[in-house]
């Protein structure tokens, strides 16, 4: 007689946003979980820390009223030197790839500040706002070569953002403005909000280069407050999400094929997230998640949903301003969107924007890296290692956004 076969439960199919149904039956078993006994030991055989203790652990409602420790002001004199440093890496005449601390210098003083960021990202509260430009004052080149050159001082390294391994500049807009909505295949090319995720690297920065009529702001949440309520309560959750999950390209998949990979990963007493709903959920009627991959199963799916819930019920949404630039720690904390409107065309009709328009680049100081457990060295190799035969790298900026740039892109919420 034939030994039983196992069963996996399938879920139904999922989808990227998770229903007024399923939040409210998640929170209402919030309730329902308790202290796991077995938690130190179930999770120190994973690898894992049974909990953890750190200021990158926080809650939405207490880091909001902290505002001295998150946003940081550029005074006059300090946009004066910036704006000399434009014109310093100008008169090089260098390829925007090039910036770099020596090509877009700034004061000491100034650099110490900009180190800080740094500082606060990996062992601080984990992210900065930095406030005080006006994109008004200069043209679309000029803004990405500042947001370049402020963001070469915080953080030296750039990754590369786009599946071809050349891109380091992303823009990002609502695409949907210019095609039928049905056929956007991305979340983060739309005027709806975005699931928290991460993208890849470790310091994600985003310059406002403008923002919505209203909503439209970037939410963080605290990965490692999340990382201690999973542990506390359902360790299980957790030794789930390290599991290697097969991750969709949904490009062609000779080119990029699917990938397994874990949403969490551990060395060294840190936990780094690298989570998104997107490869295993798709998006859209367009985007559909190949059915030749393994199905999300039900336990799958509780633990991408109590992500989302639990991040969303504990985040702050940044009170970003045009012109502000955001810093923040990517492998702690994950970040979502609000759904948004746009401001009316007519408004500003001559400018190539008339929409909410992010600035993104990936960021990683080695001074402060965290060790990459090898889990992650395959996509540590993918977007900071050589893109050239002989070993070395080569990158690309698209300073300005043209229509269709969101194809390109690896990682789209």
């Amino acid at each position: 007689m034939a030994p039983p076969v196992a069963v996996v439960a399938t879920a139904p199919e999922p989808r990227y946003y998770v229903s007024a149904h399923d939040t409210d039956k998640l929170l209402s078993r919030l309730s329902e979980w308790k202290p796991s006994p077995a938690t130190p030991d179930e999770l120190a055989r994973s690898g894992y820390p049974s909990s953890l203790t750190s200021p990158l652990v926080w809650k939405g409602t207490e880091v909001s009223a902290r505002e001295g420790e998150w946003l940081a002001v550029l005074s006059e004199e300090d946009i004066v030197r910036i704006e000399d440093g434009l014109a310093h890496f100008r008169g090089l005449g260098l390829d925007p790839a090039s910036i770099s601390p020596e090509t877009f210098p700034l004061p000491a003083e100034l650099r110490a500040r900009l180190d800080g960021i740094s500082a606060t990202c990996y062992n601080g509260i984990g992210f900065t706002v930095l406030r005080g430009l006006d994109p008004e004052k200069y043209s679309e080149d000029d803004n990405a070569l500042i947001f370049m050159g402020i963001s070469a001082n915080v953080a030296t390294v750039r990754a590369f953002q786009d599946r071809k391994r050349s891109q380091v500049l992303c823009h990002v807009v609502n695409a949907a403005v210019n095609m039928e909505r049905e056929k956007v295949t991305s979340p983060g090319f739309t005027d709806g909000a975005m699931s928290f995720h991460n993208d890849e690297g470790d310091i994600l920065a985003l310059y406002v280069r403008d923002g919505a009529e209203t909503g439209g702001r970037t939410q963080i949440a605290s990965g490692w407050h999340l990382y201690n309520v999973l542990a506390g309560k359902r360790p299980d959750i957790i030794k789930k999400l390290a599991e290697n999950w097969v991750l969709d390209s949904f490009q062609d998949y000779t080119q990029f094929p699917p990938t397994p990979a874990p949403c969490i990963h551990a060395k060294d007493g840190k936990v780094m997230f690298t989570f998104s709903r997107y490869p295993l959920t798709g998006f859209g009627p367009n985007r559909k998640r190949n059915k030749a991959l393994p199905p999300v199963s039900e336990a799958q799916l509780e633990a991408l949903n109590a992500v989302e819930v639990l991040a969303r019920q504990d985040a702050f949404a940044l009170p970003t301003r045009k012109g502000d630039v955001v810093y923040m720690n990517n492998l702690a904390l994950l970040h979502g969107r609000e759904r948004f409107t746009e401001k009316q065309q007519q408004e500003q009709k001559d400018r190539a924007f008339t929409q909410r328009h992010l600035l993104k680049l990936c960021l990683r100081d080695p001074a402060r890296s965290w060790p990459a457990p090898a889990s992650l060295a395959p996509v540590w190799e993918r977007i900071y290692g050589s893109n050239r035969p002989d070993g070395s790298r080569e990158e690309l900026c698209c300073l300005q956004y043209a229509p269709g740039q969101e194809s390109l892109w690896a990682r789209n919420g």
